[in-house]
């Protein structure tokens, strides 16, 4: 129909539409059927309205459903958009509904509080829509972490990569100027670690590090937005913060970068840094592993 609403421009695009005419416009009172507490602060933080949450069988303005339509995945939801019912979405979980809040924000976010009349059947192109980001060679707050989570769920990316450990890589520089790479190149390993070198140097990092109960509760965060957390540990190589723990596992070379690895052929080195591992893969205290909630653990190498 020429007449009919053209796709609404939301990132990533729809999979699927079927437009109609109109629009549906929100009030300054925002009823709200099925939604997290989550959602409604969104609306009313994007759109400067009330929200009113109300029960599943009266009268609102979006409404959102699980269903039990199996053709939609786990991620996948349809959207419907009219002037008697309002904005209706359902989907087969809640990571299927999250994603369609970040549409029927994106949409209302560009439309003024309004949203183009229309149907709409959405499902992710691709299962992993990932990102990796670096807090080894530089000291991020976990808290900006959390506002990339938040960032990449609204273009529905579902997993991050963390790099927990690194070093400065260009130890020849030192070398060449006639000083110690191992003494002078900044690393770090930025969790909370019960390890500790015979000479007193801790493996987490002194600038800044996430303790444990931090990271386990940032991970759940992150599922609450659909985002799967990996963590990695890298080793054998750009491994500065663990060989300053353990010199005597430093690989025999005359490799002017030699300072950061680990002798992956010492079964010295391997019981070592299961050690580490276990830190954060065994639970501890009662409490549950750190990673218990991670999908993929990373090995680095």
């Amino acid at each position: 129909d020429a007449n009919a609403n053209p796709a609404p421009k939301v990132i990533p695009a729809l999979l699927n539409w079927a437009g109609g005419t109109g629009k549906y416009t929100l009030g300054q009172e925002v009823r709200v059927a099925g939604a997290s507490e989550a959602f409604a602060a969104e609306l009313e933080e994007m759109l400067g309205c009330k929200v009113i949450s109300v029960a599943s069988g009266e009268k609102a303005d979006i409404r959102l459903g699980i269903t039990n339509n199996i053709a939609l995945g786990d991620e996948g939801y349809t959207l419907g958009i009219s002037a008697d019912k309002g904005i209706v979405a359902g989907a087969t979980t809640e990571t299927g509904l999250f994603w369609a809040t970040r549409t029927i924000l994106q949409m209302l976010q560009q439309g003024n509080s309004s949203a183009p009349c229309g149907k709409a059947m959405d499902i992710p192109r691709y299962k992993v829509r990932s990102f990796l980001l670096d807090v080894g060679r530089l000291p991020i707050p976990l808290s900006y972490v959390k506002d990339v989570v938040k960032y990449m769920a609204w273009f529905k990316m579902n997993d991050l990569h963390i790099h927990l450990n690194d070093n400065y890589i260009f130890h020849e520089k030192y070398v060449d100027a006639g000083e110690n790479p191992f003494i002078k190149s900044y690393s770090a390993f930025r969790l909370e670690s019960d390890m500790v070198g015979k000479d007193g140097t801790r493996l987490t990092a002194d600038d800044l590090s996430y303790t444990k109960q931090e990271f386990r509760e940032f991970i759940d965060y992150a599922a609450q937005h659909g985002v799967n957390i990996v963590p990695e540990f890298d080793t054998p190589a750009h491994a500065l913060s663990f060989t300053r723990v353990r010199p005597d596992l430093i690989y025999k070379s005359k490799n002017k970068r030699g300072c950061e690895m680990l002798d992956a052929s010492n079964p010295e080195t391997l019981k070592f840094v299961e050690t580490v591992f276990d830190e954060y893969l065994l639970p501890q205290n009662g409490q549950k592993p750190v990673f218990g909630d991670c999908g993929v653990v990373h090995v680095g190498a």
